[in-house]
């Protein structure tokens, strides 16, 4: 049945017609009025996470669906880390962005349970077991009933997060349509001995998020099936990689589905035009380097005398912003002062000076880096 399903979806991608089942997509959208709003939602897939701004699923949707929905703009307020709890929280301090959305997608719940997904992959790297002897053994540790318990559990948390999460957003902005992406499975199908029981899995919190509420789903699962799994995401385990993100290939491919769910029959995705880093995603690079170097025992941060929980240092950077909590962590250790008046100024593009100024600070904290 699987077979035959990825076959008859392969058929219809390549002739380009629209199943029954898309039959109540949106329309094309009328030019009068306001330009419709899309809003993405979600963790690291959706942020273009290790990838280049412009690179993500999210932007290149975007610029493929401008002939359907014309002046199509994007708000991506995917942060990566967050789990369907950390989801609800930020619907709930970004009502007057969402509530102006034509389109949603959702792509959230993977962090629910991924720690635990990944720590028998994890644990034979840091062992430095061959693939060939750690395999096996991966295999057993996820049919145990022990390893079962944990997903269960985590599942239950997050399906009922999500029926809140449709219900908040169907609440803020009832007259969109709200997409919400199916997990892919990040191995690759020439991988015997791992890809089906991890795939097992996946189909498992697959049939969670369909039952969660109204949402509309878009199956990157059968997508990324078609395509064989190869270079569709950065998991190498044989090589020691646990990344499970999507490569520039695979968030085309998340592009393609979500573009053919949305406007019923298949859109050409363009080249991904990589766009400049503004101060927040610059601000928020450095960070996130800089806290990788801590965990590694590479630098030691300087003393925070403030409460980060209600630490605001600028008025432009409310807590839903994505790279708020980079922001503030920047301030709180005197890397970024703002601009004046209490502004940050965070989606302004970032200036070779400004890049340059956060590089001394960078120095002046930490040190200079070592050769």
């Amino acid at each position: 049945m699987r077979k035959l399903t990825a076959f008859l979806l392969l058929v219809t991608l390549i002739l380009g017609i629209a199943p029954a089942a898309f039959a109540d997509e949106l329309p094309a959208e009328e030019t009068s009025g306001p330009p419709p709003l899309y809003v993405a939602l979600g963790d690291s897939i959706a942020s273009y996470y290790g990838l280049q701004k412009g690179e993500g699923y999210a932007e290149l949707l975007c610029a493929a669906l401008q002939d359907d929905f014309p002046g199509l703009t994007l708000k991506n307020l995917a942060r990566p880390g967050d789990t369907t709890a950390d989801l609800l929280k930020l619907i709930e301090s970004s009502k007057a962005v969402i509530s102006g959305a034509k389109i949603i997608t959702v792509s959230i719940g993977a962090n629910d349970f991924l720690m635990d997904a990944l720590a028998p992959f994890s644990r034979a790297i840091s062992l430095e077991v061959s693939y060939k002897a750690a395999a096996p053994e991966i295999a057993k540790v996820l049919a145990s009933t022990t390893y079962n318990n944990k997903f269960q559990d985590n599942l239950t948390t997050m399906h009922a997060n999500l029926i809140e999460i449709y219900t908040n957003l169907r609440a803020i902005a009832p007259d969109a349509k709200i997409y919400i992406t199916n997990f892919y499975n990040p191995l690759p199908i020439t991988d015997k001995q791992l890809f089906f029981p991890v795939e097992e899995y996946i189909m498992v919190a697959n049939n969670a998020l369909v039952s969660a509420g109204g949402f509309i789903p878009v199956d990157t699962f059968n997508a990324f099936f078609i395509a064989g799994g190869k270079n569709l995401s950065k998991f190498d385990f044989e090589n020691g990689l646990v990344d499970p993100h999507p490569t520039k290939f695979g968030q085309r491919i998340l592009a393609a589905v979500h573009a053919e769910k949305i406007a019923g029959t298949p859109r050409d995705i363009p080249e991904p035009a990589v766009q400049p880093l503004t101060r927040a995603e610059a601000i928020a690079e450095i960070c996130d380097k800089l806290l990788a170097d801590a965990d590694a025992g590479l630098i030691k941060f300087p003393p925070i005398t403030v409460d980060m929980t209600t630490y605001a240092p600028f008025s432009d950077v409310p807590d839903y912003h994505p790279q708020a909590i980079q922001i503030k962590l920047a301030a709180a250790i005197g890397l970024v002062v703002g601009v004046g008046g209490g502004k940050f100024l965070p989606d302004a593009v970032a200036s070779p000076e400004s890049l340059e100024q956060m590089q001394k600070n960078v120095e002046r904290i930490f040190g200079a880096p070592k050769q």
